[in-house]
């Protein structure tokens, strides 16, 4: 197969766990996909981040005319000259691994597209107006024109069938890959520059977005400092209200207790899972969730709520508060976990290797029906 993959959408550093998803497709393309050609289309601006993926002899890096950092110039571009560019290629397909296929796609080569979740439909709150509309119309027409569509878990599938019914017959869900991390330790340097103890900080992979529930663990930092006053939060992440974060952070009086990283390394983000006391995912909505089956892999004690499709993809090998805004549920939930032992869990169906062939089969079953 001849398969182009649209990165047009990846603004680095900045997208969260929409990047992870697809930089882990393609580290596994590069372990395990020899057998089939890829084209990258990536932008101007973020062709220096994938330019190293080139020197394999199975990919092809082909930059276009257009920003990632412009959404808006970059949607117009996909959909005015996206399908042009593609007729040049002699594809089997266009993988687009983001909500947005191009409405005006003139061109038969089949397409296959991601929708990672609804968000804007269960939190309208979160988002403008005019954002919320154009998701929503954005998802409708995928669901309708796309050649078949993915998504991250079981509860998102029935989730867009339930408001796009027609993606039933084309919707599959195929896990986020979460490859088993094999990096040198950092902590030593991470330990100064955050002022942190071996197990005497929580840890926490998030954005600041208010569906991250971060407001909630602040208070119950708040409470835990009676327990053990010495006990840090580091949260690692990128995006969402910032300022509104740190002014609860300041008015709890919690600025030496809790610190915040920014965007790090994959490399410094696994040593702090390695070396914390407790990994904190209190989110009450995801279409897959990353981090707690990273600290899972890790061996790391993980306290999240159940919300969403958290319990199914973590499949109950966490601890769990069901009431995710309570500090007192998330008080004694920590305080059980406390009285057990670490144990690593393998999820041998979020490895790289098994992602990939999922995806690759979905491939050569399109190709094959749209051939027909």
């Amino acid at each position: 197969m001849r398969i182009a993959i649209d990165l047009l959408w990846v603004r680095v550093g900045k997208v969260g766990g929409t990047e992870s998803y697809i930089r882990s497709i393609l580290d596994a393309i590069i372990t395990y996909g020899s057998k089939h050609s890829y084209i990258l289309l990536v932008s101007e601006d973020n062709a220096y981040s994938f330019h190293e993926l080139g020197k394999n002899s199975n990919i092809e890096i082909k930059q276009c005319n257009v920003k990632s950092a412009l959404p808006w110039r970059r949607i117009i571009w996909e959909n005015l000259s996206l399908h042009k560019v593609l007729k040049t290629m002699d594809l089997d397909l266009i993988f687009i691994p983001i909500y947005f296929k191009p409405f005006l796609y003139k061109t038969t080569i089949p397409c296959v597209c991601t929708i990672h979740d609804l968000q804007a439909i269960h939190y309208p709150e979160y988002f403008s107006c005019l954002k919320r509309l154009f998701l929503i119309f954005n998802w409708r027409y995928t669901c309708k024109s796309a050649d078949y569509i993915l998504t991250d878990s079981d509860f998102c599938k029935q989730d867009i069938i339930a408001h796009f019914p027609a993606a039933k017959k084309k919707v599959e869900t195929v896990y986020v890959p979460v490859p088993k991390s094999n990096h040198i330790d950092q902590f030593p340097g991470l330990k100064d520059r955050y002022q942190i103890e071996e197990q005497k900080y929580f840890y926490t992979v998030s954005s600041l977005l208010p569906h991250k529930n971060l407001e909630t663990i602040f208070r119950m930092m708040k409470e835990y400092q009676s327990i053990e006053p010495n006990m840090k939060l580091v949260i690692s992440g990128v995006g969402g209200q910032e300022e509104k974060v740190l002014e609860l952070v300041t008015e709890l009086g919690l600025q030496n207790t809790i610190f915040f990283t920014g965007y790090i390394s994959d490399e410094e983000r696994d040593s702090l899972y390695q070396h914390c006391y407790m990994f904190l995912f209190p989110s009450i909505f995801e279409g897959f969730g990353i981090p707690p089956i990273e600290a899972l892999q890790f061996g790391v004690k993980t306290i999240m709520t159940s919300k969403s499709c958290l319990y199914e993809t973590s499949k109950g090998y966490a601890y769990y508060v069901e009431d995710a805004k309570s500090v007192e549920q998330w008080l004694s939930v920590i305080e059980q976990a406390s009285t057990r032992e670490a144990k690593v869990f393998d999820f041998p169906e979020y490895q790289e290797d098994y992602i990939l062939n999922q995806l690759l089969a979905i491939f050569q079953k399109v190709i094959k029906e749209k051939s027909k």
